[in-house]
């Protein structure tokens, strides 16, 4: 064996060590949702409702946690319910900053005169929504994503929330990349999503201008190095905010919200100062 063999094996071995401390952290994650007295009955009948087990669920919890992030060039990941448990257990992760990010799209809406709203790149129904159902507030929602996964969760999530859910919400296929536009809107959401289409600047430009002159956008927006299946990263909130500015926008509302890194395991890798800058903006 060479020298340099005999220098890669600890390395090797050590990487190794730190993937499988990292998988059962994340098994561990997963399973505080999964067997939460709160949830264990609802995931239950959630992976009924779509013929899926334990076992796909932590895979994809896996899958999306342990390589994806860093690994995978593209979006594909997200075609996938098992992508679609991963995102909705994130969203119930106790101390995970997607509680935190939830909890501030909600603080954003309130005070707005919202009637008709649409989330693009939805990923999976998150708190907002089920504040609406819950309160029978009077708002209707689109729910716009690429793949048919996202559809698929969210019908069976949602059923499960409110049986009569179809009378708010509905659905749109749309492809970002190909710069789809969805409609007149009071409120459009890019929770995380704006950065995975290939030009997000022409891409939220021809949103600015097409929405009506009252519409509002909420954004969320990755301070920090850019991740592979992103196409734009800002290095700063002030960097985002003249970005905002470029593409038609003026800030109403703002917060940063860091994540947890005893829970968020992938920031660990991103620096100190990665967060999330989240905006509410109207048109300027």
């Amino acid at each position: 064996m060479s020298p340099s063999e005999l220098l890669l094996e600890p390395l090797s071995s050590e990487l190794d060590y730190k993937r499988a401390e990292k998988r059962e952290k994340l098994i561990r994650l997963a399973n505080s949702v999964l067997f939460d007295f709160k949830y264990k009955k609802h995931f239950e009948d959630l992976m009924q409702a779509l013929n899926f087990n334990y076992d796909k669920v932590i895979d994809g919890f896996l899958e999306y946690n342990l390589d994806s992030i860093f690994e995978l060039p593209g979006n594909e990941i997200y075609s996938s319910i098992g992508n679609r448990f991963t995102l909705y257990i994130h969203n119930l992760l106790q101390g995970s900053w997607h509680i935190e990010r939830q909890q501030t799209i909600c603080q954003f809406m309130e005070g707005l005169h919202l009637h008709y709203i649409a989330d693009i790149g939805f990923g999976v129904p998150s708190l907002y929504i089920k504040n609406i159902l819950n309160n029978n507030i009077p708002i209707k929602i689109k729910l716009c994503d690429l793949y048919p996964s996202a559809f698929l969760f969210s019908s069976a999530l949602l059923r499960l929330w409110d049986k009569d859910w179809d009378r708010k919400i509905s659905y749109i296929q749309t492809d970002m990349d190909q710069q789809d536009y969805v409609g007149f809107f009071d409120l459009y959401i890019f929770q995380d999503s704006i950065e995975h289409t290939i030009n997000p600047t022409a891409y939220l430009k021809k949103y600015v201008n097409e929405s009506p002159p009252h519409s509002f956008f909420l954004l969320s927006l990755p301070i920090g190095p850019i991740i592979p299946g992103h196409y734009m990263a800002w290095n700063s909130n002030e960097e985002a905010e003249l970005w905002l500015k470029f593409c038609g926008l003026k800030i109403v509302s703002q917060k940063d919200v860091y994540p947890n890194l005893d829970v968020d395991l992938f920031a660990n890798d991103l620096g100190s100062e990665f967060h999330n800058y989240m905006v509410l903006c109207s048109k300027n």
